[in-house]
């Protein structure tokens, strides 16, 4: 019976031994860090238009940034006549990541006085040319909007769109 005693005693010398060792070897690390996001905004400004007579004035709409992926801009031309109109536009990167521009679209296009023959009377057409363009964290680049006043349309009318650019994350 001595000898079982003296087994248990040593079993649990042993394994208090080995826990004690454990211990001593063994360590927690605590690891505090702050994760960063970036912010994405682009928006869209209108510059000085080229017009082809001196009493036509065009009105930019506040840009309200990025709705969805799209930055619309409301352009109002007023006291147009037949003629071409070229309408500069600046796309503003203000995110704090890059971004790509991945299309542009023109819609609501109304005027003042009910012509009749909109869709043919007035055009409007993008140069696209910054489609599928990279525009790195606050960069900036240009695109314009072309506008042809088709010879029978209304005199002195005033024509309001919407060119909204599309962008996503870019690379």
């Amino acid at each position: 019976m001595k000898k079982i005693g003296l087994i248990a005693l040593i079993v649990v010398l042993s394994l208090g031994i080995i826990g004690v060792g454990y211990a001593a070897w063994s360590a927690n690390l605590t690891v505090n860090g702050q994760v960063k996001t970036g912010s994405f905004n682009v928006t869209i400004a209108g510059g000085t238009p080229i017009l082809p007579n001196t009493y036509t004035t065009v009105t930019y709409g506040s840009t309200t940034g990025v709705d969805g992926n799209n930055c619309p801009l409301s352009i109002t031309l007023n006291l147009v006549a037949p003629g071409t109109y070229v309408i500069p536009l600046t796309i503003h990167n203000l995110s704090t990541i890059p971004v790509n521009i991945t299309g542009d679209s023109v819609t609501g296009i109304t005027d003042s006085l009910s012509d009749p023959n909109i869709a043919t009377d007035f055009t409007v057409t993008t140069t696209h040319s910054l489609n599928g363009a990279d525009l790195a964290a606050s960069g900036t680049a240009t695109d314009s909007v072309t506008i042809v006043v088709g010879s029978a349309a209304m005199n002195s009318d005033s024509y309001s769109f919407t060119i909204a650019v599309a962008a996503s994350q870019g690379s």
